[in-house]
């Protein structure tokens, strides 16, 4: 068989096996850093929206209960989540059918006049999912950058 042969000398290797070491120790809190930022870029983005852009402000709880969390990791995954816990978010982000409970009518008040109707179907006037669409990118760049100053901080550390 006709072929090639090649050897490589790597000058230090313990030393760069250590430095490689650090940055493995370091994956998961730099994923962590980076999806924390872009989280909290959702979150902004998402209140932006809430601001009128998709729904009209009448009290603000809405917008004002629109939070990040801090980054869950679960074996290899690391989650971010921005969310709401109004009632209301839901019907709102995904539309829907909204039906009476107790009774046989749904009633309440449009510009001082009371209805009563059977049910109500409500548009999709979505927040959340078109803010992390708006901002994927940003959150991989995010990512990224945490990771390259994790390797870089790496081969700057002194042996």
């Amino acid at each position: 068989m006709a072929g090639l042969a090649f050897e490589v000398t790597v000058k230090n290797l313990p030393q760069v096996e250590e430095m490689l070491q650090g940055v493995a120790n370091g994956v998961t809190p730099a994923m962590v850093r980076g999806v924390a930022k872009g989280s909290f870029r959702v979150e902004a983005t998402t209140k932006g929206k809430l601001s009128g852009e998709v729904l009209k402000v009448r009290t603000g709880r809405l917008r004002n209960s629109v939070t990040a969390t801090a980054p869950v990791v679960m074996g290899d995954v690391v989650e971010g989540r921005v969310g709401t816990n109004v009632i209301y978010a839901r019907i709102h982000e995904l539309g829907g059918e909204i039906v009476p409970k107790n009774g046989p009518y749904l009633v309440f008040q449009v510009s001082g006049r009371w209805v009563r109707t059977k049910h109500v179907t409500m548009p999709k006037r979505p927040f959340l999912q078109p803010s992390l669409d708006q901002n994927r990118a940003q959150i991989v760049g995010d990512i990224q950058g945490e990771l390259a100053a994790l390797v870089t901080a790496a081969s700057e550390a002194p042996a």
